[in-house]
């Protein structure tokens, strides 16, 4: 492939993201998870994962994401296949987010956990995590606590009894 079809490659896919992250923007559910397939089926591999990290996060600091549906559909298809692709540095990265002020974001901090629990790599992570989501006042912050100890109880019922 010549540098000028590489070039037109790389930009066609940069027009696509824009696309499907404006999906977001919409009022309807629908129209943003028609954005979360999108970025899921399409999108997701194409790009370096600091660059979608940078993206996602802004969603988040726009209020694009503000109901329990579809953010956890982001988290469970976009930001959980985002921690089996790049490991550890995204999931830090996703657990700083624990301590934001906006629900949703916080809550997304520990839901895309759900795609990696088979082993105990990341179980750290999700005890910081839930012990602060726990601590907050919204319904949604514990829900999520819950959601990640029934599924982690799956595997490992010492981590959810210690917790």
């Amino acid at each position: 492939m010549e540098k000028s079809q590489i070039s037109s490659f790389i930009k066609s896919f940069q027009k696509e993201l824009v696309i499907a992250l404006s999906f977001s923007e919409e009022c309807f559910a629908e129209d943003k998870l028609t954005g979360i397939l999108y970025l899921q089926d399409y999108l997701y591999q194409q790009f370096d994962g600091k660059v979608l990290f940078t993206h996602f996060r802004d969603l988040y600091c726009k209020q694009l994401i503000f109901d329990w549906n579809v953010c956890d559909w982001f988290c469970v298809r976009v930001l959980g296949p985002g921690i089996q692709l790049h490991g550890r540095s995204w999931a830090e990265a996703l657990a700083s987010w624990k301590d934001e002020s906006y629900l949703w974001q916080a809550r997304s901090a520990l839901v895309p956990f759900i795609k990696v629990l088979r082993t105990d790599e990341y179980y750290p992570l999700i005890k910081q995590i839930s012990a602060t989501l726990i601590r907050r006042e919204e319904r949604f912050a514990k829900t999520t606590v819950g959601w990640i100890l029934r599924d982690i109880s799956k595997y490992n019922d010492k981590f959810v009894t210690d917790f």
